[in-house]
């Protein structure tokens, strides 16, 4: 039974990165977001996705949460956004389902944190690398949750930023029901360089081989709804702001990733070694080959050589030994006496 589509819409805000944490610019961040949300819910979005810490302070810490709940019941839409928040005394990097009633529906703590980037590791052993970087290292706890959210776009997994290049990480939301999934990410840290399209064209990767839709939103870009086969439906431009929208559906099955894993790859894996190594206690026959003589026509081996001369020589010798054969007959009859016998076989060599 088909299902049918979802109108969903990605905000892009494109906010510069060396601007994005400084408290100055937060109101002006959060009226951006806040425009360009209601753009997207006069277009009809139900499912409205922000890119990740969209919202530059701890969310529902900070006294601003109260217009981020007001515009969520404005939109009358699902409203998913990126921001920090801080869980069992520990700073996250989370994602917030908020519903059209403007309350947290959900939330997502990011599971695989950039090293050296989010945190740092061996932190007692390498303190001196966040005093290097001048305090810009993150320290992040990481989450242990596969969450899904239920939406009216079926149940959304989030993963945040590169989590997405994970295949088998991706693969745990699916096997928990997720329907689609969604990427926040915020790609300003690569520029203009290959680097953004190239983090789009993994994470497409999932959506193919789950066979889900993949929505995708980046602060800067490039945010993109992908379909189930990996075709890039709609995309954003680079360093843009916009609203990007298109419509999705659930997943109607299961795919064979889905439900195997990397069990094929690690199947060829193991017959192609298998292929290729041979255990100590597997003797094999070896033919040892003798070398060929120089020159020889044809390229016989020494023993068919060796075996032609034996055969040539037998010929000779039974071919000499003829005369002598026939003088022997003839004394034995007495045909020829004894002492005549004696001399011939002295002149046909006989000892």
């Amino acid at each position: 039974e088909e299902k049918p589509a979802i109108p969903v819409a990605l905000v892009q805000g494109n906010i510069d990165q060396w601007v994005k944490w400084d408290p100055a610019y937060q109101e002006s961040t959060l009226e951006v977001y806040r425009r360009l949300t209601l753009e997207a819910a006069r277009r009809g979005a139900r499912l409205i996705v922000w890119p990740e810490t969209a919202l530059p302070f701890f969310l529902r810490a900070d006294p601003r949460w109260r217009a981020v709940q007001d515009l969520a019941r404005a939109t009358g839409a699902h409203l998913l956004l990126g921001a920090p928040n801080r869980s069992l005394g520990e700073p996250r990097n989370s994602a917030f389902l908020i519903g059209p009633d403007g309350e947290v529906r959900g939330r997502y703590d990011k599971r695989h944190l950039v090293p050296f980037g989010e945190y740092v590791p061996l932190r007692r052993i390498l303190f001196f690398v966040d005093v290097l970087a001048g305090g810009a290292i993150g320290a992040f706890a990481p989450g242990a949750e596969t969450t899904t959210f239920a939406t009216p776009a079926g149940r959304v997994a989030v993963v945040i930023c590169y989590e997405a290049i994970f295949p088998a990480e991706v693969r745990e939301f699916f096997r928990s029901g997720a329907d689609v999934l969604v990427n926040i990410t915020n790609d300003a840290w690569f520029g203009r360089s290959a680097a953004p399209v190239q983090h789009l064209a993994m994470a497409a990767f999932r959506a193919v081989e789950n066979r889900a839709y993949l929505v995708r939103a980046a602060n800067t870009g490039i945010s993109a709804v992908v379909a189930p086969d990996g075709r890039i439906v709609q995309a954003s431009g680079l360093f843009t702001r916009e609203v990007l929208s298109g419509t999705v559906t659930p997943r109607a099955g299961t795919s064979p990733y889905t439900r195997y894993g990397d069990l094929f790859a690690w199947a060829t894996v193991g017959l192609s070694a298998a292929a290729v190594w041979r255990p100590p206690f597997i003797t094999r026959r070896r033919t040892v080959r003798s070398p060929q003589p120089a020159g020889f026509p044809g390229g016989l081996s020494l023993n068919i050589v060796v075996g032609m001369r034996r055969l040539l020589s037998q010929g000779k010798q039974s071919r000499s030994n003829a005369p002598l054969e026939v003088l022997r007959q003839r004394c034995a009859r007495g045909e020829i006496n004894r002492e005549k016998c004696e001399a011939r076989k002295g002149d046909l060599g006989e000892r």
